[in-house]
């Protein structure tokens, strides 16, 4: 303000009257820096109040700023933690591999193991089989036997029966003491008869 005052042209000494012209220039020069300076006054309060807002502004960017900081920390915390949780998710997974190779490894001896018993269980089968047809074989022969046996036990209790039928007890001779017996005529009929019915079967 003192330095546009230093600038206003002042009226000559010789003319002290107010109503003169170079009072009006000098009025006028009063007027026109006045409203220059009023202009500026008002372009300082703007721009004080610019500056206002912008030291506003600048303090809520220093405060997103820090929200900004702040975020980016809790994004690099979540990072880890999702790195920490993904390096754990890896191990899981790998074990869960080897499990499933034991597994397979299980489950393949498992299978050999079951293939094997299927080939015990059909040869146990064959000699069961080949063990019930020689039982058998035994059994029949067995049969056979018994009733060749049986035959051999009816004719010879047949015939013991014919020679009891056929023999006539006698009085003890007196050598040893011992019964004598004799064929009857009954007994040579009775042989007749039966060679005559084994020669019809013939």
């Amino acid at each position: 303000v003192f330095f546009f005052f230093l600038m206003i042209r002042r009226p000559p000494r010789s003319t002290l009257d107010r109503s003169s012209a170079a009072s009006d220039v000098y009025k006028r020069q009063l007027q026109k820096k006045k409203s220059e300076i009023e202009k500026f006054l008002k372009e300082r309060e703007t721009l004080g109040k610019e500056e206002t807002m912008l030291d506003k502004e600048r303090a809520i960017i220093e405060r997103e700023k820090e929200v900004l900081v702040k975020e980016k920390n809790a994004a690099e915390r979540e990072r880890k933690i999702v790195e920490m949780e993904r390096d754990v998710l890896e191990r899981e997974n790998s074990i869960l591999k080897k499990k499933n190779s034991a597994i397979e490894k299980e489950k393949n001896v498992l299978e050999n193991q079951s293939k094997m018993l299927e080939e015990k269980v059909v040869a146990l089968e064959s000699e069961k089989k080949n063990i019930l047809a020689e039982y058998e074989e035994n059994c029949t022969e067995l049969k056979d036997k018994l009733a060749l046996k049986e035959d051999v036990v009816m004719r010879v209790e047949n015939a013991l029966k014919d020679a009891n039928d056929c023999l006539l007890y006698t009085s003890p001779s007196p050598r040893d003491l011992s019964t004598s017996r004799m064929p009857s005529s009954a007994c040579k009929k009775k042989k007749k008869k039966k060679k005559k019915k084994q020669k019809k079967k013939k």
